[in-house]
């Protein structure tokens, strides 16, 4: 344990049972993590403890809500390993590993519709700082990774309050208000706008001459309008606020104005400076599947991986502005592929590739088909399915599993089924119609 490395009070209760873990001998960690931003942050501060004690490790990532036959695999012939399961659902009955398995964060349930969570209270960034810190050594950068963890999976409870507590009196974060959107700090303020899709801004993101008529309005030099939103004066910020407010919906305007977070450690023009960025890059990561280099970037890879992440998501980014705007042309043109009802809308022979589906179908979801709950979009090759905020991840898929449809999540908010046979797809319009009819748990 380092003795300099801060401590969580609250986690007081946990503390003495992470302690007591034998890891005299411990010679690789295996962890086996769930793909959610938060939790890879949280298997980061494990990953990054291994290397300060020489301790070999292996991470992995799955689903959210696997089996216990699928976990059982992932730590078969492990038996000289200690076995960390991070932020999971596990249905099924787990085998006894208690000598060498050490669920940090992880929550079982006996079955598809009986979920059982243990210290569900408690942030997994906290979780696996303090094991950590109990049986290996950390720093102050993990603890301001325990503190980004707490933000991004955003519980509101006696834990995070402390993480950010703590990281404020100490300087290790900053709070900060202004404008929130990807880019800030280290985009141009035209490509920041163009390409924003977390939040989405509808009649500004992909086009660029609404997005001069703000800047216009807002009275800023063209000298400015090439830099980062980062480096206007306040008063040039207050009058692009302003200007933006017009274009600005309900429900937007909290996502894109209010409080943030800035973290001093990063470099001022790092997209790892503000956590509003990072969920951003979180959630785009998920849905593309790059947890590896997520991993990466989170241990100390900076600079070289960094920049690879941003030129990837600003291609994202264009490309699913242009699905949206495809698919808004195909719901007005084309009604025989759309099959519709007050609560879902299935669009199907579409010929727009599927890895932008996840933001897709919820910036559909909250533009075009504000009434809807459920959007499906069917390729020839996959079917992706978003839903509203008001049903949770784990549920829907254990809703969507219990009727023998395979899965990937891709948000936490949206599935991929890689099957777009008849038969799936009318399996699958039969349990949305079940979920919203039966109101599955959230």
């Amino acid at each position: 344990m380092n003795e300099k490395a801060p401590t969580i009070s609250s986690m007081e209760s946990v503390r003495d049972r992470f302690s007591k873990t034998s890891t005299k001998n411990l010679k690789r960690l295996t962890i086996i993590s769930s793909l959610v931003p938060h939790a890879i942050v949280a298997t980061s501060i494990l990953c990054r403890a291994s290397l300060k004690t020489n301790t070999l490790f292996h991470a992995k990532f799955i689903d959210p809500l696997v089996s216990a036959e699928v976990i059982t695999k992932q730590f078969s012939d492990k038996s000289n390993s200690l076995l960390a399961a991070v932020g999971l659902d596990v249905y099924g009955t787990m085998p006894d590993k208690k000598a060498h398995f050490v669920p940090v964060g992880c929550f079982f349930h006996s079955d598809l519709t009986s979920v059982e969570k243990t210290s569900p209270e408690f942030p997994l960034s906290a979780l696996t700082y303090t094991f950590a810190n109990e049986t290996m050594n950390v720093d102050t950068g993990d603890f301001v990774l325990a503190i980004l963890g707490s933000i991004l999976e955003n519980k509101a409870n006696v834990i995070s309050k402390e993480l950010v507590e703590t990281g404020t009196q100490n300087k290790l974060i900053l709070p900060r208000k202004g404008i929130k959107i990807p880019g800030a700090n280290f985009l141009p303020l035209e490509t920041t706008f163009l390409n924003n899709i977390h939040p989405y801004l509808d009649g500004l993101s992909g086009v660029p001459k609404t997005c001069q008529k703000v800047f216009t309005d807002a009275d800023l030099p063209y000298s400015k309008r090439a830099k980062p939103l980062s480096q206007l004066t306040n008063e040039e910020a207050t009058q692009l606020t302003s200007a933006l407010l017009p274009y600005l919906s309900a429900g937007t305007i909290p996502r894109i104005l209010g409080s943030d977070y800035e973290l001093p450690m990063e470099n001022p023009a790092s997209p790892m400076r503000y956590t509003s960025s990072i969920a951003s890059l979180g959630q785009f990561i998920w849905s593309q599947k790059m947890m590896g280099l997520f991993l990466g970037i989170l241990i100390g890879d900076r600079a070289r991986q960094l920049s690879s992440l941003v030129e990837r998501y600003i291609e994202y980014s264009n490309n699913t502005i242009k699905g949206v705007q495809n698919l808004s042309v195909v719901m007005n043109e084309t009604e025989s592929q759309i099959l519709s009802s007050d609560l879902f809308v299935s669009i199907s022979n579409l010929d727009i590739p599927d890895t932008t589906f996840a933001d897709v179908g919820r910036i559909l979801l909250e533009t075009t088909l504000e009434n809807k709950k459920f959007v499906v979009l069917r390729t020839s090759q996959s079917i992706s399915i978003a839903w509203t905020k008001e049903f949770s991840l784990v549920p829907t898929m254990a809703t969507f599993l219990e009727r023998d449809i395979p899965l990937i999540s891709t948000s936490s908010t949206s599935i991929r089924v890689l099957d777009s046979s008849d038969a799936t797809h009318t399996k699958i319009m039969e349990t949305i119609r079940h979920i919203t009819t039966e109101n599955v748990p959230s």
